[in-house]
């Protein structure tokens, strides 16, 4: 089976215990890293896309850096990611406090993608980068969104943001 692209549905939360987004490793980064990402107030949350790159054997190899705001956007995201791949470099980070490996991909001044998941060791996360790098050229962008409906989110987040607007 291809690598694919997978659209995902979901919010950005100013709450860290829901925050996911790019992964949880993330928000453990110290702020000097360059690797922290804003969170948005509830007061301006609404839904978002974002993609992930999945493997032949349905594995996460990596995600977007971000939430887009639409559909249009992320696909648009994927478009320039494939287009310009040749340019990407690639950072590693070890953080202090697990010892777990991370990857980030950057091109130009644009943070593209990260790792779904932290690695033990150096080369795990050299080869996984890699493999990423290697599948987004030639892998199929899905044309659905996947998980719930918008609303279904929707419902179950006004409890907690009751100013969630639709996007």
């Amino acid at each position: 089976m291809a690598s694919r692209f997978q659209l995902v549905p979901g919010a950005a939360m100013d709450r860290p215990s829901l925050q996911r987004w790019p992964a949880e490793w993330a928000a453990s980064l110290p702020e000097g890293l360059g690797w922290s990402f804003a969170h948005h107030s509830p007061e301006s949350t609404k839904l978002s896309t974002a993609w992930r790159l999945i493997g032949g054997n349905n594995r996460e190899l990596g995600r977007s850096s971000c939430t887009y705001p639409d559909v249009a956007a992320c696909r648009e995201a994927v478009a320039f990611l494939r287009e310009h791949i040749d340019e990407a470099k690639s950072l590693l980070a070890i953080s202090n406090d697990t010892g777990l490996w991370t990857w980030r991909l950057d091109i130009g001044n644009l943070w593209m993608a990260v790792a779904g998941r932290s690695y033990q060791r150096r080369r795990e996360c050299q080869y996984n980068v890699a493999r990423f790098v290697a599948e987004v050229p030639t892998a199929l962008l899905s044309s659905d969104v996947l998980g719930r409906s918008k609303v279904r989110d929707i419902q179950r987040l006004i409890p907690l943001y009751p100013n969630l607007e639709p996007a």
